[in-house]
């Protein structure tokens, strides 16, 4: 498994900066090329160039809002999966009280793997994506234990006994690769990233040619514009990758979860 995408090496605010870097360029190109045409500008020309430009813009900004509104599914998904296993969890281990002599050794694992899964996360944040790749094997070698478990107890004492705990052990497994699903797969296509750069630059060099043909330009309104783009695409980009800088899943749920184990 590979979680390295777009972005996912890049510190967002380098993306930022390039960003801004590649649009502040693209208008100082384009206005180059409308200060050289200027003089045989024509009305209906600057008039067709007013309106490319604005559509432009307008794509730009539509797909800005689409990439921003599939990262934040992506997040939400990572989310809800996350939110689903802590209760899969927690169903698992107050249901394994009703094991007998096997509850013992059921909680043992159900607390091992919460021990990765806190482990994943505090490496996750950190950036050791190697480490947290580790912890997700080692986390799924504990599932594939206490679905064991559950089958040889099912076949023992019959699924009336033993259901409640075999089904959120089920649950346990399908959150966890909805989790890694959302977290390391289900994420923005590379083509969408180059096609959102490649209109982001056609945009800003239009936007340029247009001040160059009316001699009309102010840097300041070019930076703020090339800054409030660029910081929607920094987003959009930390929102989309698992190990985000800007944005982060609540996991005192998890902690909370591990000390009640404890007790």
């Amino acid at each position: 498994m590979n979680p390295e995408s777009t972005f996912d090496s890049l510190p967002v605010f380098l993306v930022l900066g390039a960003s801004v870097i590649l649009m502040v360029l693209s208008f100082e190109g384009g206005a180059f090329l409308g200060t050289a045409h200027k003089k045989k500008l024509v009305k209906e020309q600057l008039s067709q160039v007013r309106s490319l430009m604005g559509a432009g813009l307008g794509m730009l900004a539509f797909m800005l809002g689409f990439s921003f509104n599939i990262a934040q599914s992506h997040f939400e998904k990572r989310n809800e999966a996350y939110l689903v296993e802590i209760n899969a969890i927690n169903s698992a281990y107050l249901t394994s009280g009703l094991l007998e002599d096997q509850t013992k050794s059921s909680r043992k694992l159900l607390r091992d793997f919460v021990e990765e899964r806190v482990k994943i996360e505090e490496a996750a944040v950190e950036g050791r994506m190697d480490d947290a790749m580790d912890g997700i094997q080692d986390g799924e070698k504990i599932l594939e234990d206490l679905w064991e478990k559950a089958e040889n107890l099912q076949a023992e004492f019959g699924s009336s006994a033993t259901g409640g705990f075999a089904q959120s052990i089920l649950t346990m497994i399908d959150a966890n690769e909805s989790r890694k699903h959302a977290a390391l797969y289900n994420r923005i296509p590379p083509v969408i990233w180059i096609g959102l750069f490649f209109v982001t630059a056609l945009a800003m060099l239009v936007m340029g040619y247009h001040a160059g043909l009316t001699g009309a330009r102010s840097r300041v309104a070019t930076w703020t514009l090339a800054l409030s783009f660029s910081l929607v695409l920094m987003l959009v980009a930390d929102l989309d990758r698992p190990k985000m800088s800007l944005f982060s899943v609540n996991h005192q749920q998890m902690l909370d979860l591990q000390e009640s184990m404890d007790e």
